[in-house]
């Protein structure tokens, strides 16, 4: 178990079932930048897939291929 994870407490109701979480700042501010991080990787992996289903289309023939310039020019 991460050390950090120690740190964490867990609020509960009268029967005992957890209902919220405090988080010390620190393990929270390392949370969000692993979101962040994760949330990045996502959009370029999902570009990607995006890319080679584009290129098979356009190997297949039923996406036309598009010039270095006009690529360029979407950036």
């Amino acid at each position: 178990m991460h050390e950090s994870i120690k740190n964490i407490k867990y609020i509960t109701d009268r029967n005992g079932q957890r209902t919220d979480v405090i988080v010390p700042i620190e393990v929270w501010k390392t949370l969000l930048e692993d979101m962040e991080y994760l949330k990045r990787r996502e959009e370029v992996l999902r570009g990607l897939a995006e890319s080679c289903r584009e290129a098979k289309l356009q190997d297949e023939c039923k996406l036309p291929e598009q010039c270095l310039d006009d690529f360029l020019d979407e950036l």
